[in-house]
């Protein structure tokens, strides 16, 4: 049977469509929540990124909110002690952070009305600390064994920063950029989970949308189980005694699923 790579399947987008509402309302929160925190984190152990994966600006606006307790910091007294945690070491973290910011936009040089051809705009970012420790330990048999490459890929940034918080956590004076730390780097590592589910669904959603199209009309038409028809399932589904009837409806379904604007890919 022929295989509707370009298409989504009609009975697959509306049976299964509803499921990924709240999770995409879910996703989009985690996102939302971590997007500056994430890129704080990125600016230091990343390199070359896209010109719309990162931007001046989101840094910025960041740096100029964690800079607002030093300007009120006579009104934040009700806070009690935590008020002494706002030190210089602060404000030396946010010069700092300004600099890689900066040094992190003069990577992409362009003109406002020009691209870069040759990148893909969205570009995450060379994870050159990533690189460092995987080459560091590549020869390690323990390292390699406890900690996978995907695990080191997916967590080593995130990690990272929550081990330096937690360090910096225990000594009073360097509190505060200890606390943005550990909270930036949890707040990353749940953006990157949802970020590889995404793709993991994504695939399973394309590669499931192949299964319906090539299993639906024999599954249906001939009252197949599940086990003879890669696992799915059209118990469900009412039929005719006339078996003509139902190919008629399977060959109907399929159809509606052939024709452009009746089954439109999902948005995350």
């Amino acid at each position: 049977m022929e295989k509707k790579a370009n298409t989504q399947h009609h009975y697959y987008y509306t049976i299964y469509r509803y499921e990924n509402v709240l999770r995409a309302i879910w996703y989009g929160f985690v996102f939302l929540l971590a997007h500056w925190p994430s890129l704080m984190i990125h600016v230091f152990t990343r390199k070359n990124m896209g010109e719309r994966y990162y931007t001046l600006a989101a840094s910025l606006t960041f740096i100029t909110i964690l800079a607002l307790p030093f300007f009120f910091k006579d009104d934040l007294r009700f806070l009690g002690d935590i008020v002494r945690y706002i030190n210089w070491f602060a404000l030396v973290f946010l010069g700092v952070f300004l600099f890689f910011s900066i040094t992190r936009r003069l990577e992409f040089k362009r003109h406002s009305h020009e691209f870069d051809p040759d990148k893909f705009s969205k570009f995450e970012g060379e994870r050159f600390v990533y690189k460092w420790f995987r080459t560091k330990f590549s020869d390690n048999k323990t390292a390699n064994f406890l900690f996978s490459s995907l695990f080191v890929r997916k967590h080593f940034e995130s990690l990272l920063a929550i081990i330096l918080g937690l360090v910096l956590l225990v000594i009073p004076f360097f509190f505060l950029v200890g606390l943005l730390l550990f909270v930036s780097g949890l707040l990353n590592m749940a953006r990157t989970q949802v970020q590889y589910a995404k793709g993991r669904h994504y695939v399973l959603d394309q590669y499931d949308n192949l299964i319906v199209s090539e299993e639906f009309a024999d599954s249906f038409v001939n009252s197949k189980e599940p086990e003879d028809s890669k696992f799915l399932d059209l118990a469900h589904l009412p039929r005719s005694k006339n078996r003509k009837v139902n190919q008629m409806l399977a060959d109907m379904i399929n159809a509606q699923s052939a024709q452009p604007g009746t089954a439109q890919p999902e948005t995350e």
